[in-house]
């Protein structure tokens, strides 16, 4: 072997690894979130199912894809549950391997090392990735492009060595994709296209004849035609599992038209980013106008790279026209994940196209010198700082959605934090739990970008159940009164009717704030059972005997804890108020609200029951507070009503002070 062959051997591997981390790097964020959407789903499916019936069709489920529950019935066998680090850990380390994959088969079939990263690195920051790689329970499409890229290279090595291990290695590793996901049947395509690319065959001369004489060889046509047929037959067996069809497929196809103005979005993404910037011109115009100019680019790189673009732009239409033709185009143009297997062929297109504008013909078969070097220096400069925006404009839009994904779970840290030291049979009712976010405006001209915590088939409980564990009293709610337009789109997620609560036990209660920066959970306080004596009382402020007042103030935030306890029906107008002060009472910061957040009639509390009201207060930059007071009063009038300590004297401002304190963890 040649000192060059093993040298750009260990380059390839560097190559390889460099852009399997990049793609770990760029989703490593998605370790911290909790199990959201279709990962608790399968969840719920796996939970039914053991070693042997997860390889049956699966009632409840709408396809027969056994090989998206082993690997949870596994985890589960395992550490007897399902750590949310560990699923989203598999899906980014498949991700990163998926990358590798695709690196090493350009540099096979082209060897060129440059070429071969750039479709690598494209493939792990394609910002359509994102929901594929962040969702767990989307393992599916990571999964089988993994298995198409591992099996394009078992046939290419049986293709070069002819032994027969190697073929049969591709057939498992195609049965195996067949147990993954039904779109593998592609896979005869693809290996199609990539003997069509692979300068081996006698595609690439410039004779006819021998051109000719290869594509009706035996030896070429006949090994992907046989996937093909294969394909086709499990196609036709599927259609009489005995499975319930997936409700998107029993839908109405929806809009062709607006299902190929996506795609094409898609296969133009370098170009369509710039709707970003633009205003005022239709999404269709966008479109247009970047899908021209691609195809312009196409035309231009044609007859030096064709092998290349036949592979990469039949790879993309291949596997668009497969999501394209059953789906309809709400669950296509919301469902950026299904573009994860056609962003292999843009992958491999968009360096061949870069390569082709940026790079001059070779001379190394004349014996003329380069007219111009500067050009050709210019021209490299320039096609690496396009490759300079388009990485960095992706990765920043990936991290946006992973961001996005992070504020809109932020409930899970909380309801943790507030939840460790508490008793499993004490409740939780969360108020307006996000469902989805979606940004002011989409990045893209076309398209949804809204990030998915809980669809209308999961339950709330599903999702406190597999992040925090133990099964606690719970109830998800809505309250209109609280929601706000905060200038971006979002749903909540109402499981329940107010009335659904259970009052007979303890209840922390936990609401979602939809402010500009995003959904804000903060933990309101708890509602207790806990009998009260009036001489105990601290004080009063108008129908609420005062228990006890604590605040902390800790990294220019001050945390107020207010246990009440009521001695009347509370009046459905009445609101707290808790105002910082300084040194010479003047006020600085506060926060009114009901307690708990929640208008007083719907509190269903007796006399045996208290409420511990928990308010934050963010002080003012270079702001030092001196006290804080708190009282009540009516929001539609602001009167205050009155306010005694524990002797009955009468309150000035009928304001109750509560002494601040060094910071310390609240009770």
């Amino acid at each position: 072997m040649a000192r060059n062959d093993i040298d750009n051997r260990w380059l390839v591997l560097l190559a390889c690894i460099a852009t399997a981390m990049v793609a770990i790097v760029l989703y490593w964020p998605t370790l911290r979130l909790p199990l959201i959407y279709d990962t608790l789903l399968h969840i719920r499916i796996a939970g039914n199912l053991d070693l042997v019936s997860v390889w049956l069709p699966t009632a409840d489920f709408g396809f027969y894809r056994p090989m998206t529950f082993f690997p949870l019935i596994l985890v589960r066998y395992l550490f007897g549950g399902y750590p949310n680090w560990l699923l989203h850990g598999i899906n980014i380390v498949q991700h990163g391997v998926n990358a590798a994959l695709l690196t090493w088969l350009t540099w096979r079939l082209w060897r060129k090392l440059g070429r071969a990263t750039l479709s690598g690195l494209l493939f792990a920051i394609f910002p359509f990735s994102y929901q594929a790689v962040a969702v767990y329970g989307h393992n599916v499409h990571p999964a089988l492009v993994g298995l198409i890229l591992l099996g394009l290279h078992t046939y290419l090595t049986a293709r070069q060595t002819e032994k027969a291990i190697w073929w049969i290695v591709t057939a498992l590793i195609f049965v195996l994709g067949l147990l993954t996901h039904e779109s593998v049947i592609l896979f005869g395509v693809f290996a199609g296209l990539m003997q069509i690319a692979d300068p081996v065959w006698g595609l690439h001369s410039a004779d006819w004849k021998t051109r000719r004489d290869t594509v009706l060889s035996r030896r070429f046509w006949l090994p992907p035609v046989l996937f093909v047929v294969a394909g086709l037959s499990y196609y036709i067996l599927y259609q009489f599992l005995p499975i319930t069809r997936a409700p998107q497929l029993a839908a109405e196809s929806g809009d062709l038209w607006q299902k190929v103005l996506y795609l094409l979005q898609a296969a133009a993404y370098p170009l369509t980013w710039l709707a970003r910037w633009v205003d005022g011109i239709s999404a269709e115009t966008i479109i247009f106008v970047a899908v021209a100019v691609t195809v312009l680019l196409t035309l231009f790189a044609w007859r030096r790279f064709w092998p290349a673009l036949v592979f990469g732009w039949g790879w993309w239409l291949t596997a668009s026209v497969l999501i394209a033709i059953p789906l309809p185009s709400s669950y296509l143009t919301r469902g950026p994940r299904l573009l994860y297997l056609g962003s292999v062929g843009l992958a491999i297109v968009w360096p061949v196209l870069l390569e082709a504008m940026f790079t001059r013909k070779t001379r190394e078969d004349t014996a003329k010198p380069e007219k111009n070097p500067r050009l050709s220096a210019l021209l490299v400069f320039t096609g690496l700082a396009i490759i300079t925006v388009i990485f960095v404009t992706n990765w920043a839009f990936v991290r946006d959605r992973l961001q996005a994904y992070a504020d809109l779970t932020a409930a899970a840290q909380v309801l943790a934090t507030t939840l460790a030291d508490r008793p499993i049979d004490e409740g939780v009712v969360v108020v307006n739990f996000p469902q989805w976010t979606a940004p002011a405006r989409n990045t893209y001209p076309l398209g949804a970008e809204f990030v998915q915590q809980l669809g209308d088939y999961l339950f709330f409980e599903e999702w406190l159940d597999h992040n925090l564990g133990g099964n606690r009293p719970n109830a998800a709610v809505q309250l209109d009164e609280l929601l706000t337009d905060a200038g971006y789109g979002y749903a909540v997620h109402n499981q329940a009717p107010w009335a659904a609560i259970d009052w007979e036990h303890d209840n922390n209660f936990f609401v979602t704030y939809y402010t500009p920066e995003g959904p804000q959970p903060q933990w309101t306080g708890r509602i207790v059972n806990a009998d009260g004596d009036g001489e105990a009382w601290a004080g009063l402020i108008g129908p609420y005997g005062l228990v006890s007042a604590e605040a902390v103030l800790c990294d220019g935030v001050v945390s107020a804890e207010i246990t009440l306890q009521p001695t009347s029906d509370m009046p459905p107008t009445l609101s707290l108020f808790a105002q910082l002060l300084d040194a010479d009472a003047r006020l600085i910061a506060q926060i009114d609200r009901p307690p708990l957040s929640i208008r007083p009639e719907l509190l269903n509390l007796n006399s045996g029951q208290q409420i511990i009201d928990h308010r934050t207060i963010q002080l003012p930059h270079d702001a030092v507070a001196q006290s804080l007071v708190i009282g009540a009063y009516d929001f539609t009038t602001a009167t205050r009503y009155p306010a005694a300590d524990s002797a009955g004297t009468s309150l000035p401002d009928n304001a109750f002070p509560v002494t601040i304190s060094p910071c310390r963890p609240l009770n």
